[in-house]
């Protein structure tokens, strides 16, 4: 029974912690390797209208509980122009340290209005990215914002991350099987020195 109880604390305490851990995925990223660009600008009928992107970095590392979705600020885009309506594509790279997978890109279009130099309106639609599965088996999803009415000079688009699944974490099954096998461990043991003392 003294060799019993401590197996089963010690298998106990693993299935805890294994399950506290379990559920999430850290991220971290890659700034040096990410990337927002303009490829196409000036299109539409709009004078004098320039958009400017840049990265709003640091960014942050996320721990993400499967289900969960937590964003940050990605980018930042600058408008000007005199007057009249313009038009851009986009691109942007989000580039990972961990998990260890390849980044995630897409493109966008975007259109903008500006009167005297303010601008009046516009919006920017993002394509969307196709899941990120991991070596562990884990999925998550990477989307950008969406953006409507806009309606000042500099324009913070967001990153968003989705914990899909999150692998290699053992079955509440093989968690049973272990703990089971530390039990019939330790019934051997005691077995073996109660027929040693006899």
């Amino acid at each position: 029974m003294r060799i019993l109880l401590p197996l089963a604390a010690a298998a106990a305490v693993m299935c805890t912690a294994a399950t506290a851990n379990a559920a999430a995925m850290l991220f971290q990223f890659d700034a040096a390797n990410s990337s927002v660009t303009i490829t196409n600008q000036g299109s539409g009928l709009c004078f004098g209208c320039h958009v400017t992107p840049s990265l709003d970095t640091p960014f942050p590392d996320l721990t993400i509980n499967e289900g969960d979705t937590q964003g940050f600020d990605f980018a930042n885009f600058d408008l000007t122009g005199l007057g009249g309506v313009g038009g851009v594509q986009v691109e942007a790279t989000l580039a990972f340290t961990s998990p260890a997978v390849g980044p995630a890109t897409s493109t966008g279009n975007a259109w903008y209005a500006t009167a005297f130099g303010f601008v009046s309106g516009g919006q920017l639609i993002w394509n969307s990215i196709a899941p990120i599965t991991t070596s562990d088996g884990s999925q998550f999803t990477v989307s950008f914002q969406n953006l409507s009415g806009l309606d000042t000079h500099s324009i913070t688009d967001k990153a968003y991350i989705t914990v899909d699944h999150v692998g290699g974490v053992p079955e509440p099954a093989s968690w049973a099987l272990m703990i089971g096998g530390f039990g019939m461990a330790g019934a051997m043991l005691r077995r073996r020195r109660l027929v040693m003392a006899a």
